[in-house]
């Protein structure tokens, strides 16, 4: 790309996202989240690349337009939903109305804010939880929507089903495929047969995107609190413990699931990730 058609590229869309509107350089951060896209691929294997542009146009600022992360990822992912017909209309109608907010001086954007959601979230868990130990490993787009994804989808599916649980001979080793479920929120896998043993485990994939893993921990602490009253009760006494050999897998194994549904399910580039007990 020429230097001179991504200064003109930036300028002429305002530093904001050509479909979402929402600025690309925040102030107070050092890095941008603006990406440049193809409307036609550079590649004729690419999204919309059996276009009839020449190859030798393809990195010219007329095929260029400014998006952020999760935009781009989906124009690409979702080529047929988003033909070089209309992605040359939405830059064009961006960038007229770019020019019209620097008329009137005024520049409004929806924000990157998903604090609402996840506090809304957190309660949830709260809620959930009932008094016992639990540990959360969840991922949320910056921009939450309705219906970003379809969580009936066969590969989100399978992709649930494919999860490994933390299994030790402590607590079950494998997910089982007839717990998934749709729910009001998408597709869920839940299990709390046991959760009076503290054996239990929630795995959700919203519509809007967001995924999260619940696993209890609470049978790893009774286990423990049990041991000290029976063997050792002057050192330990009535403290509650969690098994870090425990605490460790179950983490690494949430983490797993975090990166293999991003990766496969979700076409969202920009996430907020967030680990809590």
């Amino acid at each position: 790309m020429r230097i001179k058609d991504i200064k003109l590229l930036w300028g002429r869309s305002g530093n904001r996202c050509a479909i979402c509107k929402i600025e690309l350089s925040p102030d107070g951060s050092a890095e941008t989240i603006g990406e440049i896209a193809h409307i036609v691929s550079r590649t004729k294997e690419g999204p919309r690349g059996n276009d009839a542009l020449p190859f030798a146009k393809r990195n010219d600022y007329s095929n260029l337009m400014l998006l952020c992360p999760n935009h781009h990822s989906e124009i690409d992912k979702l080529a047929d939903s988003w033909p070089s017909s209309k992605l040359h209309q939405i830059k064009n109608d961006h960038e007229k109305w770019v020019s019209e907010q620097l008329e009137h001086g005024v520049l409004s954007f929806k924000p990157i804010d998903n604090s609402q959601y996840l506090e809304k979230m957190y309660d949830s868990w709260v809620s959930f939880s009932k008094s016992q130990i639990w540990v959360v490993a969840s991922i949320t787009p910056l921009r939450v929507d309705d219906d970003s994804i379809d969580p009936l989808d066969d590969s989100i599916i399978e992709a649930l089903n494919g999860i490994n649980l933390p299994g030790d001979g402590f607590w079950e080793p494998d997910i089982n495929k007839y717990d998934i479920m749709p729910d009001e929120n998408g597709m869920t896998n839940i299990r709390t047969k046991n959760l009076e043993e503290g054996d239990g485990h929630k795995i959700s994939i919203f519509r809007t995107g967001h995924f999260e893993f619940l696993f209890c921990l609470e049978g790893s602490i009774n286990s423990i609190t049990e041991f000290s009253k029976n063997k050792e009760p002057d050192r330990i006494g009535s403290y509650r413990i969690i098994r870090y050999t425990h605490l460790a897998l179950v983490i690494t194994k949430q983490l797993e699931a975090l990166k293999n549904i991003w990766t496969k399910c979700l076409q969202f580039k920009n996430m907020t990730s967030l680990l809590s007990g």
